[in-house]
């Protein structure tokens, strides 16, 4: 299975005990870090330092299972967000599964003072100031390697994620929590009987 966003290793380390073997997806080298020090006896981890873009060091239909959680809700884009989406469907066998989580509300992911204290460390960062940006991170408690990156908040609706899911071959079989920050969707990536039936070539 792949985990996208495994962050310190706290849900790796269960499907850890599940899965034959897990890929462990992050775009911070410094939580990455965390995760191999607290699952270093687990030999079954194959860790990804990502881009947040694609999963090039996946290939394709090499996997049963992808599981997303509070990840896909920070990226600042629709378009980052719907290409993790396609790549989601991209490293699944036909007929693995899939569950991942989103932010399908519009309305602010962080609290005011999250927001102030993110917007302060990114302008910090923009003007040049990287190592004061990343001392002040510290301070807060913020991964000092995510300054600069304001991935906090592209919405989609249902709609757009079914859509993206079914571009992609797959098939969303339901939602739960729709228009809330915390709304997940879970599904499988169609098999070539599938395809046949719904009239694909």
């Amino acid at each position: 299975m792949a985990e996208l966003g495994c962050g310190a290793g706290r849900m790796t380390h269960s499907f850890a005990n599940r899965f034959l073997s897990v890929v462990a997806v992050d775009v911070s080298a410094e939580m990455q870090s965390r995760a191999k020090e607290y699952l270093r006896s687990s030999t079954n981890i194959c860790w990804v330092l990502s881009d947040g873009e694609k999963l090039a060091e996946i290939g394709s239909e090499s996997v049963d299972f992808v599981f997303s959680y509070l990840v896909l809700q920070h990226m600042p884009h629709k378009q980052l967000v719907l290409c993790s989406i396609t790549e989601m469907m991209r490293i699944l066998r036909p007929g693995g599964a899939f569950l991942f989580q989103f932010n399908g509300s519009h309305q602010p992911t962080m609290n005011w003072k999250g927001r102030v204290v993110s917007e302060i460390l990114d302008v910090v960062s923009s003007i040049g100031l990287n190592r004061l940006s990343q001392r002040l991170a510290q301070l807060a408690g913020i991964d000092a390697g995510m300054v600069g990156r304001t991935w906090r908040g592209a919405a989609l609706s249902a709609d757009e994620v079914t859509q993206a899911v079914k571009s992609a071959h797959g098939c969303a079989d339901g939602f739960s929590e729709v228009d809330t920050p915390l709304a997940w969707c879970y599904g499988r990536k169609q098999s070539l009987s599938d395809s046949q039936n719904d009239g694909r070539p």
